[in-house]
């Protein structure tokens, strides 16, 4: 018996997981023509793995008792960006040379991980803000924690 070698895989686009079947990868024979797997491929396969490393073993048994083991790991990695959404530049009037506002809850990010991202700056403390007239370009950086980051940007402009 023969196991596929080690591998490392990307998740399924917008999955956490990635659907695998080795059931067909695991090369088996015997001179008596009787083997038994355990544990069985077909319950086995296919299967959904999340990320990280996931280790398999096999054990083909014969007819006289005589058996061998194999070994091999899947490591599933995210290689996916979160998807951070930015309000659309705007403009705001004021007619006291400064304008408030308030974008913390118009910035959203969502990640394949389904973990919490880390957005920086965090949202809550740059917003509210009073902005004096003239142009203020606000940066966001989603990271998940597979390293993947994103960046979004707006504008906004105050006039009187």
């Amino acid at each position: 018996m023969t196991c596929p070698n080690n591998m490392t895989v990307d998740t399924d686009l917008g999955s956490p997981t990635v659907a695998l079947d080795y059931s067909s990868s695991i090369i088996k024979s015997d001179n008596s023509g009787e083997l038994t797997i355990s544990p069985d491929l077909n319950i086995t396969f296919p299967v959904d793995i999340g990320i990280g490393a996931t280790h398999f073993t096999f054990t083909a048994t014969d007819s006289s008792g005589n058996y061998k083991t194999c070994t091999f790991t899947i490591t599933v990695q995210d290689t996916e960006q979160p998807i951070l959404t930015c309000p659309s530049n705007n403009t705001v009037l004021t007619d006291i040379g400064v304008a408030l506002v308030d974008y913390s809850g118009s910035i959203t990010v969502n990640d394949n991980s389904g973990e919490v991202i880390t957005l920086s700056p965090d949202p809550y403390v740059e917003f509210p803000a009073y902005n004096r007239i003239g142009i203020h370009n606000f940066t966001f950086t989603a990271t998940d924690s597979s390293g993947n980051f994103v960046n979004c940007t707006f504008t906004i402009t105050v006039e009187s």
